[in-house]
């Protein structure tokens, strides 16, 4: 059921495009290479985030993205269809990508969003 996001989570979505959060090789050609945490900073800048959700972005980030790669497992397993096909066409692994990345550059993209 769609309900409203916290400013954590709407700040999660503008920065997992435009930051972008992920592995070089998973995103856009144009978006590859980009200094991501300066990226971040900057946005939260723009939308004048909080320090308790500049706190909270990476660690949401992790749990959500977690969240993701179970859903779209379910979803594959039980709904079939163009779930199914996004999983064979291998969205998991990009999603575990994305995890590893976040992982890995956690503590450069809690440092830039101080």
């Amino acid at each position: 059921m769609a309900r409203p996001a916290t400013r954590v989570m709407e700040m999660l979505n503008v920065t997992l495009w435009w930051g972008p959060l992920g592995a070089d090789e998973d995103l856009d050609p144009l978006m590859r290479g980009l200094d991501v945490p300066r990226r971040c900073g900057l946005i939260a800048d723009a939308y004048r985030m909080s320090a308790e959700d500049r706190g909270q972005l990476v660690e949401v980030a992790v749990l959500q993205n977690g969240r993701a790669w179970h859903l779209m497992k379910h979803r594959a397993d039980t709904m079939g269809g163009g779930w199914r096909r996004m999983w064979d066409e291998g969205v998991g692994d990009k999603i575990q990508r994305r995890q590893t990345w976040l992982e890995n550059h956690a503590s450069v993209l809690n440092k830039a969003l101080q």
